[in-house]
């Protein structure tokens, strides 16, 4: 079974993008990419979807009084914006966007730079989990799409899906770097280092509450306690 992350899909991408859309009056579609073929860059008939939510949710962008209307790739991490039925955009990651969604779920979404997989610094839009005078956490939804088996004799025929990954997340001001953004470890061994003279105090305290590191819910928890044990 082969999985195609990023670099496949960006030459999917590619492939179906036009050409970059420059209009002075509406700062959205700066250096924003239309486009072509949405249901291509779907593979509609894989199980699934590569969206977080696949229907496009009313939301505020930045201070443009107009509603806009987007949805999450959570395949290639990007936002897509319908302009228009037969209009869609892609946000240039390079420019800074405050996406509050307008359909009661409070979600909320930003620019940050952060660390990938390979710990080069990156920009695109993420999820605001939880943010106070202390520390933002931030989320990123993951999603690989997994290519079609055919079967064997041994195998058994699979069509083509999008497949769930752990989502990943990202805190500000957690490390002495103060408000640059590190990834939260999910090995519990670099977790509870991240808290550094604090480690022992937190590691007593997830295990005391029997908390999970990698729930929303409990992160925000032991986060919060650990800025509690500085004071």
């Amino acid at each position: 079974m082969k999985l195609f992350l990023s670099l496949a899909f960006c030459f999917l991408l590619t492939n179906i993008f036009a050409q970059v859309v420059e209009v002075k009056d509406n700062t959205l579609e700066i250096g924003a990419i239309q486009l072509e073929d949405v249901n291509k860059l779907t593979n509609e008939n894989a199980k699934g979807s590569p969206y977080s939510i696949d229907k496009y949710i009313p939301a505020k962008v930045n201070e443009i009084k107009k509603t806009h209307f987007v949805r999450l790739n959570t395949v290639n991490n990007s936002l897509e914006v319908k302009i228009r039925p037969n209009k869609i955009i892609v946000l240039d990651p390079t420019n800074d966007f405050n996406i509050q969604f307008l359909d009661g779920s409070n979600r909320r979404f930003t620019s940050v730079e952060y660390p990938d997989e390979n710990s080069k610094r990156v920009k695109a839009i993420l999820e605001v989990i939880s943010e106070n005078e202390n520390y933002t956490l931030y989320k990123r939804e993951r999603k690989i799409f997994v290519e079609p088996r055919k079967g064997g004799t041994y195998t058994e025929k699979k069509p083509a899906e999008y497949v769930n990954l752990p989502s990943i997340y990202y805190a500000s001001n957690i490390t002495n770097k103060l408000t640059e953004v590190v990834e939260i470890p999910r090995k519990k061994k670099n977790f509870f280092a991240l808290f550094e003279n604090n480690s022992k105090k937190v590691s007593q305290f997830v295990k005391q509450e029997r908390l999970d590191t990698s729930e929303k819910k409990d992160l925000i928890k032991i986060i919060d306690f650990y800025f509690e044990t500085k004071k």
